[in-house]
């Protein structure tokens, strides 16, 4: 080999290797990369109006939440200008803008019927939101088995508007089970698959195993995650999944007082109770009764150790990437950890 080569080799190879370390805020930087490759793109979201929380982030995407769907089927925009939250937060970062509808599955269903017109202005709006942000993302998450053929077209109709460059998802709730996605003949409206054939990410909405409703526990337990992870890796291709990280805690008590009574229930309580003497009565706005008790409450929130333990699970497993919801709500240290490239406990 003659001296010309040697330079011109290593010359390549210098290039290839300043190239490779050079961000890319479009879709194209990831096209053409192999299935299951390690993940390039960490997601966080962003309450919109929770300004204090804006900071230069480690972060390849960046998800303000929400444009809400009102009552009228119309999209009610957050006040946020993208160009100032980029000011803020890095120019490399792609942004996303976060739908979402209420919890009403009847309103949801009235929605998503092909045979109202409610749906195709919604559709429009959502697409015209392409023109000002990286991607946009759908988060719907109270349909019934039978919305999931419309919910499937509403999908399809909203990535028709998507131009090349641009990223559409969709946030799905966990499933770690086949039984989930059939319930009495029914399909389950989150159809993994069939989402992950319309949209470019799926991101898994893997917490709230203990919601506040229930018994208390984790967020999301570590061997809880494990299980959506396995059912996950399934039914959505790896460079289309990112699995969600909790950061947030939550807190139960015992016994449960915030809830209705019933005028006999009330008043066996104050008869067991011997409290009748401490109720005050008001003609117009009934009776009042205060008292003092105590209650056991159970707290469980993320510790950096236990969002880094989930971190490298699903690191391990060569997806796309992870979503933190959500900023602001993170442990000290988190984000100079992913700033410098740590993601094990």
């Amino acid at each position: 080999m003659n001296r010309f080569s040697i330079v011109l080799l290593i010359s390549l190879a210098l290039r290839v290797t300043l190239w490779s370390d050079v961000p890319e805020r479009t879709e194209t930087a990831h096209k053409g990369k192999s299935a299951g490759a390690k993940p390039e793109e960490t997601w966080v979201y962003w309450m919109a109006g929770e300004s204090k929380f804006l900071k230069p982030l480690p972060v390849s995407d960046f998800l303000v939440f929400a444009a809400m769907i009102d009552a009228d089927g119309q999209l009610r925009l957050p006040a946020v200008e993208p160009e100032k939250l980029r000011e803020k937060i890095g120019r490399d970062i792609r942004l996303h803008l976060v739908v979402a509808a209420p919890w009403n599955p009847p309103f949801l269903h009235l929605l998503l019927r092909r045979d109202l017109s409610l749906h195709t202005v919604l559709e429009r709006q959502i697409g015209q939101q392409f023109a000002h942000w990286d991607g946009i993302q759908i988060d719907f998450e109270s349909m019934s088995p039978a919305d999931h053929d419309a919910y499937l077209e509403f999908l399809r109709a909203v990535k028709g508007h998507c131009p090349p460059g641009k990223i559409f998802s969709v946030a799905v709730l966990p499933r770690w089970n086949e039984n989930m996605l059939m319930r009495n003949g029914e399909r389950d409206p989150f159809d993994y698959p069939a989402i992950a054939r319309i949209a470019d990410r799926v991101m898994v909405m893997a917490y709230d195993e203990h919601p506040r409703g229930g018994p208390a526990g984790p967020v999301a337990s570590f061997d809880w995650c494990r299980n959506i992870l396995k059912f996950a890796v399934k039914k959505i291709p790896p460079e289309k999944l990112v699995m969600g990280i909790p950061l947030y805690g939550r807190s139960w008590q015992q016994p449960i007082y915030n809830r209705a009574w019933r005028y006999r229930e009330m008043q066996e309580f104050l008869k067991a109770s011997k409290l009748s003497g401490k109720v005050a009565y008001d003609a117009l706005n009934g009776a009042c009764l205060k008292r003092e008790e105590r209650v056991t409450v159970t707290s469980w929130f993320e510790t950096l150790l236990s969002v880094q333990s989930k971190l490298s699970l699903y690191r391990q497993s060569r997806l796309r990437g992870v979503a933190f919801w959500r900023l602001g709500q993170e442990p000290d240290g988190l984000w100079q950890r992913l700033r410098r490239g740590q993601s094990k406990p």
